[in-house]
């Protein structure tokens, strides 16, 4: 880590390299971006399998299929959340995609070879078929048919990169239990 993280402000004065970093984090700058922040919700991080499973960003309806998301900037797909924001950067994420299913009789399975680093919620029409919390474990997921519909249907992915890089590795397609193959991945 870096010394001055945990030296002293006045050491940090003393020393004159960082007078300028030090301005900047001065008293009356510390509470304007105290009170920005709390206009946010917050939640805690949480430190095992079930609070994961548990986790209620408030944000599920990103996953419903009638949510307008033409605002939302398009992305391809696979790649890391790195490489769109051009910054390292961690934190929820939502991906959203239309695909058309041509034959809803049958039921078929979400594959992301690569996996999701690092976990993810995956919701088709609204409905979620699966979660992971395992960092670029690969994800197959069960598509119920009853969930499908002839036609246009939506995919939509949250998902959680706790650090480091994280997004999509790998094909991503549907995989009809017939064996027809929908790739999913290119603009989400």
């Amino acid at each position: 880590t870096p010394v001055e993280a945990w030296t002293s402000k006045e050491k940090l004065l003393a020393l004159g390299e960082f007078d300028r970093k030090l301005e900047v984090l001065n008293e009356d700058n510390i509470a304007r971006y105290e009170d920005f922040l709390d206009q946010f919700p917050s939640v805690d991080v949480p430190n095992n399998e079930d609070g994961w499973n548990n986790l209620d960003l408030q944000d599920k309806v990103y996953a419903q299929p009638d949510y307008s998301d033409t605002t939302w900037r398009v992305v391809n797909l696979p790649g890391s959340v790195e490489d769109i924001e051009k910054e390292n950067i961690d934190g929820a994420f939502w991906f959203r995609r239309k695909v058309c299913i041509e034959d809803s009789s049958t039921g078929y399975k979400l594959i992301i070879s690569g996996g999701i680093d690092d976990m993810d919620d995956t919701y088709i029409n609204g409905k979620c078929i699966g979660m992971t919390h395992c960092w670029n474990c690969p994800r197959e997921y069960i598509v119920p048919q009853n969930l499908l519909v002839k036609g246009e249907n939506t995919i939509a992915i949250r998902v959680i990169d706790t650090g480091g890089g994280g997004g999509f590795e790998g094909r991503m397609l549907l995989v009809s239990d017939s064996g027809k193959e929908i790739p999913i991945d290119g603009e989400w």
